[in-house]
């Protein structure tokens, strides 16, 4: 199955609740995405080691409840928290769905979360190797934090709020059901109220500090790009010409014509108001060192100028192939290590993250139909706004 079947599907969607259908699966997945208010990186921090404690006992669900209900598929439920979201992804059964939800919403409503069980999880995240291109990737550097129970419940209060929440419901099930039970669990919701703000709570992405193994990463990072921004297309159309496949501006310039890359790739991160645009370029360290970001820039810069329509179709090509067909590389990198996919395990994440991002639906067929109305000067003077404008960021490696 592929994300292109959202497109051609009737998705229900009732306040903090979509539905996609489909009958053809015998099992459900349901993805709840907790949209994250501004948080101070020790709260970032605190928050990574709290998705780590997932799953874990709650006031209605034990935790061996909750792996017994997915481990019937061959699953559990995984936590994931990135800079602008806690994502909650859970496949039951067909018959467990209401089920499931039950305890999608007892985890975020009120799990039994204590110090020691955070403790090890921030143990564990501390004592993590990243591999070179998810230390790239990562914006926000982990910091250990100091904590109380108080920063926990405050944490919890400012972040696990129903109106925080925006669930995708994917797979074989009765329509309307899973919307009239969150509603349900909603009504038992009393999230209390707002904790003052965190002293220091900063919104700026932080260049990531260090990389892993014995390369380094060059890194030219854009101007962001507002979530409902209605230049997204045209400025990510400008990206994949930038960086993505081997006929993209990067390759012939990064690693063809300087020779200095081992890996180079364009990407949309997330950031908390939007997203944010990256070129990217892996090489040695030993090299690093000896490489002036500005002839990287100014290389690029000339050869955007030298664009033809067929770099435009190329483009087109390159993002329709990954969006709709789930065919070369992808530059949406909504993930902690790997772009979003055509494939079954993403496709509802993607339905909740667009909703909750944007406010609309995710249609690849609509954002690839915008890119085709994109004329080449336009897609030109767009790719060298972003050039210019990008700061240079070099994140050394910890060793080698």
């Amino acid at each position: 199955m592929i994300l292109a079947f959202l497109a051609a599907t009737v998705m229900s969607t009732v306040g903090t609740v979509i539905e996609v259908p489909d009958k053809d699966t015998e099992t459900v997945r349901i993805e709840a995405l907790v949209k994250l208010p501004t948080l101070s990186p020790i709260q970032r921090s605190l928050l990574d080691g709290i998705a780590g404690v997932f799953p874990c006992d709650t006031a209605t669900f034990s935790k061996g409840q909750i792996n017994d209900l997915s481990g019937r598929v061959g699953q559990r439920l995984r936590a994931t928290a990135m800079d602008d979201y806690l994502r909650l992804s859970y496949e039951v059964l067909a018959p467990d769905v209401l089920t499931g939800l039950s305890m999608v919403a007892s985890t975020l409503r009120e799990p039994t979360l204590t110090t020691s069980q955070i403790d090890l999880s921030l143990q564990a995240l501390r004592s993590r190797r990243l591999g070179y291109w998810e230390s790239a990737l990562k914006l926000n550097p982990f910091l250990q934090p100091k904590y109380s129970e108080r920063d926990i419940t405050n944490l919890k209060t400012l972040v696990f709020r129903p109106e925080n929440v925006t669930v995708a419901v994917v797979g074989n099930f009765t329509p309307g059901a899973p919307t009239q039970r969150w509603q349900e669990l909603e009504m038992l919701w009393t999230p209390g109220r707002l904790p003052a703000p965190e002293p220091g709570a900063d919104p700026l992405v932080k260049p990531p500090q260090s990389v892993e193994s014995n390369l380094s990463v060059l890194e030219f990072r854009a101007q962001p790009i507002l979530a409902k921004d209605a230049s997204l297309p045209t400025r990510l159309l400008a990206l994949v010409a930038l960086g993505n496949g081997k006929g993209s501006s990067l390759f012939r310039i990064a690693r063809e014509k300087l020779g200095w890359s081992y890996r180079q790739e364009a990407v949309l991160s997330p950031t908390e108001s939007g997203f944010l645009p990256r070129l990217l370029v892996v090489e040695s360290q030993d090299e690093v060192s000896s490489h002036d970001p500005e002839a990287l820039r100014k290389a690029l810069l000339e050869d955007i100028v030298a664009w033809t329509d067929d770099d435009r179709k190329r483009a087109i090509g390159m993002a329709e192939a990954s969006l709709v067909r789930g065919a070369g590389p992808s530059s949406l990198y909504f993930l902690p290590s790997r772009p979003v996919t055509t494939g079954w395990e993403d496709r509802g994440f993607l339905t909740a993250y667009w909703r909750l991002k944007t406010g609309e639906a995710w249609n690849p067929y609509q954002l690839i139909g915008k890119m085709g109305f994109v004329s080449l000067e336009e897609l030109k003077q767009t790719a060298l706004e972003l050039v210019t404008k990008a700061q240079a960021v070099v994140s050394n490696s910890k060793s080698g």
